[in-house]
């Protein structure tokens, strides 16, 4: 098994490069199309029909390609393709979500190709997808690569190890997509269109792993982490940060499994002792081999990825009793003192979200809630969506002090207020497809429905970095709930991590 294949179940090669996009259409005749997610498509005006036609050529060549995983590419594809058809169902944007459907699913499958190229030495088709001419730095000096030979005969020296560790453990499926481009790793390299624009050696800091929680969420303890990691990207600090990141992760560890011991019967109890009992075991025994294989390893680079994979270890055993302690929660096993309310929150927050008001004048801006218009933010036409961050919240009207799209950011240096319900955020969900409805902004609150995940919201509220949303729930009915952080989604455009 390859040392990427829990990104993905196949190998994909492609020649992207090759295509030539000013002739493409849809993948299928425009003139026959039935469905209303194909009309969608086919509308010039949503610019999603060129994208329908990369995929379905890359779709081509990876069945031809990889012959022995064919049909189940096939189901993958299958099941992609239902997932982009819920976007109709979407009230804030479909053709919103269609976009980002398409960007997430084209930049996921270049990522595994590079992983692929790289990883079997396919120089030469990797040289094809360089966007010349191409600037690199070489020992120090700056270098223009004028063709693919030019990079063929500097390859070792620009494909160093670092950037090989930050390409094969970039998680293809969460990618920083903005105007600029799409980065892998840390920087290590950028790419846009499905050309690579620039490979970043970063000569005395090694690279990062992706911390990626099992649920696909970004757990607070990540954050804290990462924050570490960007303040001293040096070998001692990333080290640091790792031995830091074990010591919360393994306190956590003792405070979940404490809750699910004191909220469980005695056999129950029992049968979860002998569980960790013997996931304990396994711990040790996974980490004595990270000892052996990483220590055995030449270069200094390998002591945090080391300790990396042995945060994530206890990582993964939290997020794994979380998740069962939610469920308990969720059949109401487990006790909850937590209010149940949904009062609209007079709280200052921490929050970004994106517009949804289609009104063509724009949005209008106002000084207080309900009284005169002071100023409008200028409508979007969905060639990127418009960001605002909000600071307070009354009453179902939102307090804002910035906004931005591709183009430009305004801040905003007076009292200004929109309507809530005129904006918006998707729910991520992406591992279960849905994200729990909270009562209050606490993970300890009673939940009371389930948001569908890769879905619009409106917003009415906020307190802290929670919004309290409403949306379609998983039993096709409207409900109103508190979304927490991670399971926020606020660039409708930017793949989310």
């Amino acid at each position: 098994m390859s040392k990427y294949s829990h990104y993905g179940s196949f190998l994909i090669s492609i020649i992207l490069a090759l295509i030539n996009y000013s002739v493409m259409a849809a993948s299928f005749d425009c003139n026959r199309a039935t469905t209303e997610t194909e009309k969608i498509i086919c509308d010039e005006k949503n610019y999603l029909s060129e994208d329908d036609e990369r995929l379905n050529n890359l779709f081509l060549q990876l069945v031809t390609l990889v012959s022995s995983q064919a049909e189940q590419l096939k189901q993958e594809q299958q099941d992609w393709l239902s997932k982009r058809d819920l976007c109709l169902q979407d009230k804030v944007s479909s053709i919103g979500c269609l976009a980002q459907k398409y960007e997430e699913r084209l930049a996921s499958l270049f990522v595994v190709y590079l992983q692929t190229l790289v990883t079997h030495e396919q120089r030469e088709k990797l040289a094809r997808l360089i966007a010349f001419p191409f600037e690199v730095q070489l020992e120090g000096n700056k270098l223009i690569l004028k063709n693919e030979q030019e990079f063929l005969a500097n390859y070792s020296k620009i494909i160093t190890e670092p950037i090989k560790i930050a390409l094969l453990n970039q998680d293809p499926n969460h990618l920083i997509t903005n105007a600029m481009g799409t980065q892998i790793g840390q920087g290590e390299i950028k790419f846009k269109s499905n050309q690579i624009i620039a490979i970043n050696n970063f000569s005395t800091t090694p690279p990062k792993q992706n911390i990626l929680p099992l649920n696909n969420t970004t757990h607070p303890l990540d954050k804290t982490t990462t924050a570490c990691i960007n303040k001293n990207y040096s070998t001692a600090g990333m080290i640091e940060c790792f031995n830091q990141a074990y010591d919360q992760w393994d306190q956590e560890l003792n405070t979940v499994y404490s809750l699910l011991v004191n909220n469980l019967k005695e056999k129950e109890q029992q049968a979860l002792q002998q569980a960790q009992n013997a996931w304990i075991k396994y711990k040790n025994t996974q980490l004595e081999s990270f000892n052996q294989t990483y220590d055995s390893l030449t270069g200094t680079m390998w002591t945090p990825i080391k300790l990396e994979a042995t945060v994530n270890l206890i990582k993964n055993r939290v997020l794994e009793l979380q998740t069962y302690l939610d469920n308990l929660r969720q059949s109401g096993k487990v006790a909850n003192t937590a209010v149940l309310t949904t009062t609209k929150p007079n709280n200052r927050c921490d929050v970004w979200a994106f517009i949804i008001d289609t009104d063509p004048t724009g949005l209008n801006i106002r000084s207080a809630p309900k009284k005169e218009i002071i100023s409008r933010i200028p409508y979007n036409d969905y060639e990127g969506f418009t960001s605002i961050h909000i600071i307070d919240a009354k009453e179902g009207w939102l307090r804002i002090d910035q906004w931005e799209d591709s183009y430009t950011t305004v801040k905003v240096n007076k009292e200004a207020w929109i309507y809530g319900k005129l904006m918006g955020t998707f729910v991520k969900g992406y591992q279960q497809g849905w994200a729990y409805a909270y009562a209050d902004p606490s993970k300890t609150a009673q939940t009371q429905g389930r948001f569908l995940g890769e879905r619009g919201v409106s917003i009415l509220g906020c307190k802290d970095e929670w919004l309290l949303v409403e949306g379609d729930s998983t039993e096709n009915q409207k409900i109103e709930g508190w979304l927490p952080p991670e399971e926020q989604c606020p660039n409708a455009i930017t793949t989310c991590p």
